[in-house]
């Protein structure tokens, strides 16, 4: 067992694709979708708790807050020198930019009057940003507005692997 500040080196991609699999009930009524190079692999070194917590809010919200018959997500990876990118893109009901910076506030939630959706504690994104940060790294949200879905993109500190 890890202490509950320990961090392990990961594949990120094969983390996530575990993770979506293990809790496929959770998600059986939406669409998620990993694009990943077929020979790429990003590595971060993670706390695999948080990290889960990470990835059930990120993916209970987007299925969560979102009006579709059918729920998708596309979680995509990428890198720079510096960093892993994962990136989940969804289809559901987005946010105002000025909207932005709030939503990863403790207790903030989007306004929703005259429209029923699913409620929530408005703590959700502000437990993964604190995850992100504990990380070391930064979390962006972009949507092009009310109705038009929503991105999320998580920046960790890229490692590279321990040689075999």
């Amino acid at each position: 067992a890890h202490p509950a500040s320990a961090r392990i080196l990961t594949k990120m991609t094969a983390k996530i694709e575990k993770f979506c699999e293990k809790n496929a009930q959770l998600f059986r009524n939406s669409r998620i979708q990993i694009n990943k190079e077929k020979k790429q692999h990003f590595f971060g070194s993670i706390n695999i708790s948080l990290f889960h917590m990470l990835l059930m809010n990120l993916l209970s919200n987007a299925i969560m807050h979102n009006v579709n018959i059918l729920p998708e997500i596309l979680i995509s990876f990428s890198q720079t020198r510096k960093h892993v990118l994962i990136t989940f893109l969804d289809n559901g009901i987005g946010f105002e930019k000025s909207q932005t910076k709030k939503i990863f506030k403790k207790f903030y939630q989007i306004n929703r009057s005259g429209r029923s959706y699913a409620g929530g504690t408005g703590l959700g994104l502000y437990m993964v940003a604190q995850a992100v940060k504990f990380h070391n790294g930064k979390i962006s949200a972009e949507s092009e507005g009310a109705g038009k879905g929503a991105q999320f993109t998580i920046f960790l500190p890229r490692q590279n692997p321990l040689p075999d």
